[in-house]
């Protein structure tokens, strides 16, 4: 029988979903999917879909990179012995390949040692430190482990010998080690700005490091790594979001191309895949396991020399090798899984508890941690498994979101003789006689934290669309998301009330279902993987509702949009007290109420004055997204010329004019953050420490985003200002601001003359600005010798502003276009000529220009005589002159001089306060200016 229940719909704050819409011009349903993936803002999303190797953050902002890079350069100047020390799993075999390249790049003698998993187990340890030294090893770098070896490398120091450079990711042991250095972006006292990197993430930031020392100004060498830190991201499970997306989404692209490493060609090979076919998926359900393979069922060294071999034939070799190892592989664990069904069904506790801690002797000890994860994925519950031998058992476990695995381990500490790992997957030993107590204790806590229900929980749909609404378009957007994984799913769309036309049973056991679906005349072709024996009885011919995910299916040449149904549920039917879709935070049973605002009048106003901002910002986007100092410019072109044919919204509200002066800054204390990555969160940690705040952005509609993205993060006692807010709102702003109940203020910094008297503990210059005049604005009357100043432009914000510079002034190319244009549009209504002009030259690849950019070149061409107006009883007429018997100089035209002239000044001046390499009263201190007293 078809389930019967219902979907609950993720919902997004609607101020940010059509400020991303509109200026990125991407459709609603893209922006709602970028905001449920985290990404809140204009800036964050051209991070995120752009996602270029040039968004990485400094290496050197790593706790330690420093002390780390120093070691090693030294190392390689002695040509001192230097091991790579790498965990067996694909993280840490694609990281010590990794390194092992890079360093014997730079020259150095340098060789690995990866610990067999059955014989030595995870992490560091003695027996291989005092090999080291009596080999001659000088320094050992970690790679993906080494963060519990304090005990280990004390050994070595006390011995004299080797040294340590720890490179990890995994959560903190209780004392660090006391090596040369310690790179773990967890580190409490790590200002790293991203924290999830893979161990073969924080390798690659240390060949980074490296490269850029050791090769000042080159940019390219270490990119040659991209592909292995790709594969190693995606076989560890971390979130590919942030730099994990960056490094996936660029070492797609070079797998796609043509792979540099010649063991990542041969595995490709061996497992059938195209290089122009490769996704997340494939690697990891191709190329990881088999990079697994030999150290699960032995030594993980094959699967290093793999992606260390340079002579095709012996990689071809290699990799044929790890194949049959991942063979033998697939074969134990098929045996496991048995056994794990066996004493599910003997024992009616490991079938009821919270968390499955299921063990056996004979269980290979390389395949439990797979077991454990597929478990998990059909269960729906965290699974630990447990090989035992003799008196002792080495377990792994995987876990479902939301719940941490690590924590609950140790919680459990005083069962287990040692564990290790993160929240999603850990590894622990404990002695048999302590499985019982283990068990039980776990279970314990877990009770706090899952649910008890067996009941599957209620699906999350991001958007709720009808059928006709899912296109190609939408499936090509969805594209644009990718890579997926962890922390980055693929969508997932409710489509309620459709009919399914046809249903048939395909692939070699009849288990997928092909099924023609329709809703009012709208047909779509879907596809549903396993979900032939799901429903239980045939749904041809039944309404039903779905929840699938839109993608584009490549046939004979053809491509169209297809679904990916996930789910088939019979329709839910609405009762008193019950909803189909049930918004965040409400029960199944009744939506809850109303969640209250602060209980005072403040908080009552923000709540209005976030309300009322969507209506203009969907209305007006012109002038929501002009920069203030726009208005000053239309103001100087009418002093000018008096025929300046702008729309009717730029008139008025001109800028007053700065006071006479440059300002002095000498006695601020200035914090540079310019040119710092990730701003919006960075922003969000500047407010949060209860300083009430004034920061300064470009335009209406930056302000609004900013406030609301801040609201989202918990500041609460935000609001927005800016010009074209009602005079009654805007008292209402300054009045709680000056009173203490607003904490942040995000305004225009053109609001010189209702700002100039504002008190607040710290200033934030967010945008770059337009240029002297703008800044004396921002500043000046607003500086008090106690105040903090942060300076967070940054090159972005020039790019972003040199579009609006070419838009206010336009040039000789587009004068001529225009002019060429005016032949085609001759005689046509004053009202009408600026949007349609506008539209054409858009389309012909000025995607800058607006209409008062055509509005300006048309002055410029009627300042010339080129074009006249004539004025009849209903509307006036532009039209062209008598063509000109003289070549004409644009240099004559006052409008087009001032405009030139004005935006090399601004440019200039933007250039200038950008290359500052600091503040007279400023010192750098590891990526960050800070003030000096």
């Amino acid at each position: 029988m078809m389930k019967k229940r219902n979907w609950r719909k993720k919902s997004v704050d609607p101020l940010l979903r059509c400020i991303l819409a509109r200026e990125l011009n991407i459709s609603p349903t893209l922006a709602s999917l970028l905001l449920n993936r985290g990404v809140n803002t204009v800036e964050d999303a051209r991070d995120f879909l752009e996602g270029s190797l040039e968004r990485l953050h400094n290496p050197y902002l790593m706790k330690d990179m420093e002390p780390a890079v120093n070691r090693i350069l030294n190392a390689v100047k002695n040509r001192e012995r230097i091991f790579v020390y790498g965990d067996y799993d694909a993280d840490g075999i694609t990281g010590t390949a990794l390194l092992i390249k890079a360093l014997r790049r730079l020259g150095a003698n340098a060789g690995y040692y990866i610990p067999e998993r059955l014989l030595e187990g995870y992490g560091l340890n003695e027996q291989f430190a005092e090999w080291a030294r009596d080999e001659g090893v000088s320094l050992v770098v970690t790679v993906d482990c080494g963060i519990g070896g304090a005990d280990v490398v004390a050994r070595a120091n006390e011995l004299g010998g080797p040294d340590f450079v720890i490179t990890d990711h995994h959560h903190l042991a209780v004392k660090l080690p006391e090596a040369s250095a310690v790179l773990n972006p967890q580190r409490s006292d790590c200002a790293y700005p991203f924290k999830d990197l893979a161990g073969v993430g924080v390798a690659l930031k240390l060949v980074q490091a490296l490269f850029l020392r050791y090769n000042p100004g080159t940019e390219v060498d270490w990119q040659e790594y991209i592909e292995l830190a790709c594969i190693g991201t995606v076989a560890d499970v971390v979130s590919l979001t942030g730099e994990n997306r960056i490094l996936v989404k660029s070492g797609l692209d070079y797998l796609n191309g043509c792979p540099a490493n010649a063991g990542i060609k041969a595995i490709l090979a061996v497992g059938g895949l195209r290089k122009d076919k490769i996704e997340t998926k494939e690697i990891s359900f191709i190329i990881v396991p088999r990079l697994n393979a030999p150290g699960r069922m032995g030594s993980a060294g094959q699967a290093v020399e793999l992606l260390l071999a340079e002579d095709p034939a012996k990689a071809a070799e290699l990799a044929a090798e790890l194949d049959k190892s991942n063979r033998t592989r697939q074969e134990v664990e098929a045996g496991v899984l048995a056994g794990v069904h066996k004493l599910i069904k003997e024992d009616r506790f490991l079938a009821e508890s919270e968390i499955l801690v299921a063990a056996d002797r004979g269980w290979h000890q390389g395949v439990i941690g797979i077991v454990a994860s597929r478990l998990t994925d059909l269960l729906g519950r965290p699974v630990l498994l447990v090989s035992l031998e003799e008196d002792m058992g080495k377990g792994s476990g995987r876990s479902v979101p939301g719940f941490d695995l690590y924590e609950a381990l140790a919680s459990c500490r005083k069962y287990l003789t040692g564990f290790g790992g993160h929240s999603g997957a850990a590894g622990f030993s404990l002695a048999v006689d302590q499985l019982d107590n283990f068990r039980q204790a776990i279970n314990e806590y877990a009770k706090e934290l899952l649910s008890v229900e067996l009941s599957p929980p209620i699906p999350e749909v991001e958007e709720v669309l009808p059928l006709a609404e899912i296109t190609e378009q939408l499936a090509s957007e969805i594209l644009l998301l990718a890579p997926f994984g962890q922390g980055n799913p693929q969508p997932v769309i409710g489509c309620p009330g459709v009919t399914v036309l046809r249903s048939r049973e395909v692939g070699k056991d009849g288990s997928h279902l092909k099924l023609v679906l329709q809703q009012e005349g709208a047909i779509r072709d879907g596809i549903g993987f396993r979900l032939a024996d799901a429903n239980g009885e045939s749904v041809q011919g039944k309404v039903v509702d779905l929840i699938c995910t839109p993608v584009l299916n490549h046939w004979n040449g053809f491509t169209s949009v297809e679904l990916d149904v996930k789910e088939i549920i019979a329709p839910f039917e609405e009762k008193p007290g019950e909803k189909m879709c049930i918004e965040p935070g409400e029960s199944q049973a009744t939506a809850a109420d109303e969640a209250p605002g602060p209980a005072n009048g403040c908080g009552l106003f923000l709540d209005a004055l976030f309300d009322s901002a969507l209506e203009p910002l969907a209305a007006d986007w012109n002038k929501m997204s002009l920069p203030d100092f726009a208005l000053n410019w239309f103001q100087e072109y009418r002093r000018i010329y008096d025929r300046i044919f702008l729309p009717g919204w730029c008139e008025g509200c001109a800028q007053p004019s700065p006071e006479p002066g440059v300002f002095d800054l000498e006695k601020a204390p200035l914090i540079d953050l310019r040119n710092t990555t990730g701003r919006p969160s960075i922003l969000a940690g500047l407010v949060g420490g209860g300083k009430q705040t004034l920061v300064l952005v470009d335009c209406a509609y930056r302000a609004i985003e900013l406030a609301a993205y801040l609201r989202s993060s918990g500041n609460y006692s935000t609001a927005f200002l800016h010009r074209w807010i009602s005079p009654a709102e805007r008292e209402a702003v300054l009045y709680f601001f000056a009173g203490g109940s607003i904490g942040t203020l995000v305004t225009t910094a053109g609001l010189y003359s209702v700002l100039k008297s504002i008190e607040a503990d710290q200033l934030v210059v967010y945008n770059l600005p337009s240029g002297e005049q703008e800044w004396n604005l921002a500043i000046k009357g607003l500086q008090r010798e106690k105040r903090s100043v942060f300076l967070m432009f940054g090159e972005g914000d020039r790019s972003n502003f040199r579009d609006h510079l070419y838009s206010l002034a336009p040039d000789r190319d587009f004068l001529a276009r225009l002019y060429a244009l005016m032949r085609q549009f001759n005689n046509l209504a004053k009202g009408r000529i600026l949007p349609e002009l506008t539209s054409v030259l858009q389309k012909a690849g000025l995607k800058w220009a607006r209409e008062y950019t055509t509005g300006i070149g048309l002055a410029v061409l009627h300042e010339l005589g080129l074009v006249v107006e004539r004025k009849t009883d209903e509307e006036s007429i532009l039209a062209l002159s008598p063509a000109p018997k003289e070549k004409l100089k644009l240099e004559d035209s006052r409008v087009f001089c001032w405009g030139q002239a004005s935006r090399d000044r601004a440019v200039t001046w933007q250039q200038d306060i950008l290359s500052l390499p600091a503040w007279p009263n400023v010192e750098y201190k590891e990526g960050i200016m800070e003030y000096q007293e």
